[in-house]
C-alpha cells in the first residue's frame, strides 16, 4: 500500500485499487494500529481488506460505503501517534451494568421486550 505524507503528524490511507467502497471499519476519531483494518473495497467480485498502516487517530473520511474509488486515491487521512489498549478494569467499568453485568444502556431494551 501506498502512502502520501502530507506531514510529519498526519498519514494518508491510499487505495492500492479501483473498485468501490464495500464497508467502513472505523470513525472519525476511532484509534486504530497499524495492523487496524479500516476498510474493504470490492473490486472484480472479490473483497479486498486495507490496513491503516500507522497508529494513531482517524481524522477524516474522505469516501462513504458505496463510492466508486481509484487507485491511489486518498481514502482515509490518520492523525500520527502511539495507541493505548484500555485496561481490563477500564472495560469493566465502562460496560458495568449491575449485578447481571450488562451494559446499563442494553438492560432498558431488554427490560422493554419483555412487555410486549
Amino acid at each position: 500500500m501506498r502512502q502520501l505524507h502530507v506531514s510529519s503528524e498526519l498519514n494518508d490511507v491510499i487505495s492500492p485499487l479501483l473498485g468501490t467502497i464495500f464497508r467502513l471499519c472505523v470513525n472519525v476519531g476511532d484509534s486504530v494500529r497499524h495492523d487496524s483494518e479500516i476498510a474493504i473495497i470490492e473490486s472484480m467480485k472479490m473483497e479486498h481488506p486495507v490496513h491503516a498502516g500507522c497508529e494513531g487517530t482517524v481524522l477524516l473520511i474522505l469516501v462513504a460505503e458505496g463510492d466508486t474509488i481509484s487507485a491511489g486515491q486518498t481514502l482515509i487521512t490518520i492523525t500520527l501517534g502511539s495507541v493505548t489498549t484500555p485496561s481490563a478494569q477500564d472495560t469493566a467499568t465502562t460496560f458495568s451494568g449491575g449485578e447481571r453485568g450488562e451494559r446499563a444502556d442494553l438492560a432498558k431494551y431488554r427490560d422493554r421486550r419483555f412487555l410486549t
